[in-house]
């Protein structure tokens, strides 16, 4: 899996790419606790680029949406295409997870600025080195390493 971080005012934007399984489930499930562990975060979601999604690799997906909501944030889950769609909605966590169909959608939605404080509370968010390719100075897609790769 692949992935990259980006913001937009006080959204945070994680965009994943390729299979979302078990070999890179503990990584992503830090990434997003990590985007959603203060109070207030906005977080979208985007899968449009997943090719694979598996029930450990969703693990980190609900458990990030459920501390977001506790925490009095929100985190959209956005461009998922139909077969991740369709499998997200039937592992029936629904309340906790607010699907849209593009990440535009998402954005509009996280965008909106309530408490008229947001962009000053949100933290920076650099990931620590351990997520950071050695040789990667370019920002992007990341490739994560799953100790498997060749």
């Amino acid at each position: 899996m692949d992935y990259s971080l980006s913001r937009l005012g006080a959204v945070q934007i994680v965009t994943l790419a390729g299979p979302v399984d078990r070999k890179s489930a503990g990584t992503l499930y830090d990434v997003l606790l990590k985007c959603v562990g203060w109070r207030g975060a906005r977080l979208a979601v985007d899968l449009s680029r997943v090719t694979r999604l598996t029930r450990a690799g969703a693990r980190g997906i609900i458990v990030a949406a459920k501390l977001a909501e506790a925490t009095g944030g929100e985190m959209r889950i956005c461009g998922a295409k139909p077969m991740v769609f369709v499998f997200l909605r039937g592992l029936g966590f629904e309340p906790f997870m607010k699907i849209d169909r593009t990440l535009a959608e998402g954005l509009a939605i996280l965008g909106r600025d309530d408490a008229g404080v947001l962009d000053a509370a949100a933290p920076e968010l650099a990931l620590p080195e351990l997520f950071r390719p050695a040789n990667d100075p370019a920002p992007g897609l990341r490739r994560m390493s799953t100790g498997t790769d060749a």
